[in-house]
């Protein structure tokens, strides 16, 4: 596992250390409610990648699937928390400069702020909800056709409006946006001295199953 990841996923365990820790206010049958029924659904990543000598530009659509996990840790108030969104999203190329193959591994984690919906255990009444989260993002590229990988740590950001409830017979509809913050600059030795600047944004469609 590269170091980089390797650093997600340890914020990632330490979220659920904290988060068993706040979580014993919360029933124990609504703790595991919450934990059996994660962020599920599909994702369009977008991706822009361009050399240092600006004469090539690519870009990618990839199509892919994400789980995830929403903690509020910390209660501020009626239907207010705070807390942390760790996800992991797997794609495949999709559209873009030679379609031949480019497969991703990306795995953000998200210090969020809850409004409503997704903010306690138990969730809401509220038909609708918002969040807004930052945080890390480890980026992990294979190009298949050259075999050439890219693996990365950069800061992203997180809004999501929701629907529904975790309540209810049809569970929660979650409508996110994700994106670098900026863009990360990766010298690639395949390259010679160039250096590979990525972008990207992506789209989830995400259901949460009710109870």
């Amino acid at each position: 596992m590269p170091t980089k990841l390797r650093r997600v996923v340890g914020i990632v365990l330490l979220g659920f250390t904290l988060t068993s820790t706040f979580a014993t206010q919360a029933e124990a049958q609504e703790f595991w409610n919450h934990f059996l029924r994660p962020d599920i659904g599909g994702a369009l990543y977008f991706y822009n990648l361009s050399d240092s000598s600006n004469t090539e530009e690519y870009n990618f659509v990839h199509l892919g699937f994400l789980v995830g996990l929403n903690l509020p840790i910390v209660p501020l108030a009626e239907n207010l928390s705070v807390g942390l969104n760790p996800s992991l999203g797997l794609s495949a190329q999709l559209t873009g400069y030679d379609a031949s193959g480019v497969l991703s591994l990306e795995v953000p984690v998200y210090a969020t702020l809850k409004y409503n919906t997704d903010a306690s255990w138990k969730g809401s009444k509220a038909p609708v909800g918002f969040s807004a989260g930052l945080g890390v993002q480890s980026s992990n590229l294979l190009f298949t056709y050259s075999g050439i990988t890219a693996s990365y740590l950069v800061p992203s950001y997180l809004l999501e409006i929701n629907f529904g409830s975790r309540r209810g017979n049809k569970g929660l509809y979650k409508l996110r946006w994700t994106s670098y913050i900026g863009s990360y600059d990766e010298p690639l030795e395949e390259f010679g001295d160039e250096t590979i600047t990525f972008k990207q944004f992506a789209l989830n469609l995400l259901w949460v199953p009710g109870y």
